[in-house]
């Protein structure tokens, strides 16, 4: 079914059909996306109420919950103090029929006091309960051990479920953190601030500024190496071929993060550090400024259906779309031909205006309206845009 508007009597009468396209082992539902409103004579809108038309397909597969995978280890070991990523092979879960990064894990039974909590590295100053499969294989899940000084290994269980895409949810299945007490001989890192760089540029990484590490008895002999990430860009020493890095790479910024210039906004490194006798990993965040060097693109344009020489709105599910690279709802729709023929575009809200001369009040519908040329996304998501049809003789 394409995507369109079309009176309610008009689409009753239409002898309109759902076709089944997937073929055999198909899921035995499909959901078609729909909206109904009501308007007044005006052509304002009443009432607006969102729908899924549910098809059920014969013979089809029945949508099975989700379960953990058997490859993973169910549990996690972090030094103390140290941020540290949740890889797959940590944590993953499988479904038949959902995409392997559309999986959920929700947090079930959460960490209590004193014993640590998850963050995004896309922001570190948020606890999560929820996060997406696909971020667990960006890094971007980590897990930070609570701030409090001790000599003993703690273990802290906790509980998980995932959710596949029509929310079916597995049976719950426990995950163990295991927290080792701090080596007082192993190095440390002192510094982790990450690195920011701009979509396609190259940045060191320099003890002074993102990454600095200490040893207690041997820092000459420290060594670092990646063990996990960067899923969009690599990590380098310049010059030269080598896997490992010293500290003294560090100090004089030879280690060089490149990112590959995807439409992504950032990134994460699981490093190693060893002194020969003892290991430690860590996890590095990156966040990637977008440039700007994508045009925005259409994702609604239904047109409207009204009578002549009435007034309709605008809505985002009638005319909308996105960017990449900005904020959707600073998105500036220009109407390029300058003469409307047969009707108006207009900005419409109850609030008085601040001064702009252009605004007309419009006493009997208790509205201030203006005729546009551009407006912003924004408008449209705030129900402003509308559309009036000038009547001809």
């Amino acid at each position: 079914m394409q995507h369109g508007t079309i009176a309610c009597n008009e689409f009753l009468h239409a002898g309109l059909r759902y076709h089944h396209t997937v073929g055999r082992n198909s899921p035995n539902r499909d959901y078609v996306p729909m909206v109904v409103w009501t308007t007044d004579p005006q052509g304002h809108v009443n009432k607006r109420e969102h729908f899924q038309l549910v098809m059920h397909i014969r013979a089809g597969t029945k949508n099975t919950a989700p379960r953990p995978s058997f490859v993973s280890m169910m549990m996690m070991e972090v030094d103390q103090f140290v941020m540290t990523a949740i890889t797959p092979n940590m944590l993953a879960a499988e479904d038949r029929e959902s995409k392997a990064d559309d999986l959920i894990f929700n947090i079930t039974s959460s960490l209590g006091e004193n014993q640590g909590y998850f963050v995004s590295t896309d922001d570190q100053s948020q606890r999560i309960s929820s996060f997406y499969q696909r971020d667990v294989r960006e890094l971007k899940i980590a897990y930070k051990p609570p701030a409090v000084d001790s000599d003993h290994e703690h273990i802290f269980q906790m509980e998980f479920v995932a959710v596949d895409i029509e929310g079916e949810v597995s049976e719950p299945f426990v995950f163990m953190i295991v927290v080792r007490p701090m080596n007082t001989l192993a190095p440390i890192v002192t510094k982790n601030s990450g690195q920011l760089l701009f979509e396609g540029q190259s940045r060191p990484l320099v003890s002074t500024l993102n990454l600095q590490i200490a040893d207690e008895d041997n820092l000459e002999d420290v060594r670092l190496w990646v063990v996990a990430g960067p899923r969009h860009g690599r990590v380098g020493i310049l010059g030269t071929n080598r896997k490992t890095f010293s500290i003294n790479d560090l100090d004089v910024g030879t280690v060089v993060y490149h990112h590959d210039g995807s439409e992504t906004y950032s990134d994460n490194v699981v490093f190693c550090m060893s002194d020969g006798d003892h290991e430690v990993e860590f996890l590095f965040p990156i966040t990637i400024v977008p440039i700007d060097d994508e045009p925005p693109v259409l994702n609604a344009n239904t047109g409207l259906w009204l009578s002549d020489g009435t007034t309709a709105q605008i809505s985002p599910f009638t005319l909308s779309a996105t960017d990449v690279d900005s904020e959707d709802s600073t998105i500036n729709f220009v109407i390029e031909d300058s003469t409307l023929h047969n009707g108006q575009l207009l900005l419409r809200q109850t609030e008085a205006p601040q001064m702009d001369s252009l605004w007309n009040y419009k006493g009997h519908e208790g509205m201030y309206e203006k005729e546009v040329m551009s407006w912003f996304q924004q408008d449209i998501v705030e129900g402003k845009l509308y559309y009036r049809h000038v009547s001809t003789p």
